[in-house]
C-alpha cells in the first residue's frame, strides 16, 4: 500500500503505462482533491483523457490547468499547460 504522495503518484504512472487509464484518472482525481495547486497532475489528468479518446475533454483540462496556472502567479507552469493544449489541437495544424 502506498505511504507517501510519490508512491501514489507512481502507482498511478503505473497503471497509465498499461493504459488502465480509468484506475489513473481516479487516483488522480484523489491527489487534486488533496493537492488542488498540483500542476503535473493536471496535465496527467488531460493526457489519460486524451489516451481515452475524450479530446474535448483532455482540452478542457489543459485549457482550464492553463487559467488555474494564470491565475495562482504559475505564469511559465502556464506556458506548458497551453503548448500541451496547441500541440494536440488539429486548427493549429495550418497555421
Amino acid at each position: 500500500m502506498p505511504r507517501t504522495m510519490k508512491d501514489i503518484l507512481g502507482t498511478a504512472a503505473e497503471l497509465k503505462s498499461r493504459k488502465e487509464w480509468v484506475k489513473a484518472l481516479k487516483i488522480y482525481r484523489l491527489v487534486l482533491e488533496a493537492v488542488p495547486q498540483d500542476h503535473e497532475v493536471r496535465l496527467e489528468i488531460g493526457d489519460a483523457l486524451m489516451a481515452m479518446g475524450e479530446e474535448a475533454l483532455a482540452e478542457k483540462v489543459w485549457t482550464e490547468t492553463c487559467r488555474f496556472d494564470i491565475l495562482s502567479g504559475q505564469p511559465m507552469q502556464a506556458i506548458v499547460a497551453a503548448k500541451r493544449r496547441i500541440e494536440r489541437d488539429r486548427s493549429f495544424e495550418q497555421v
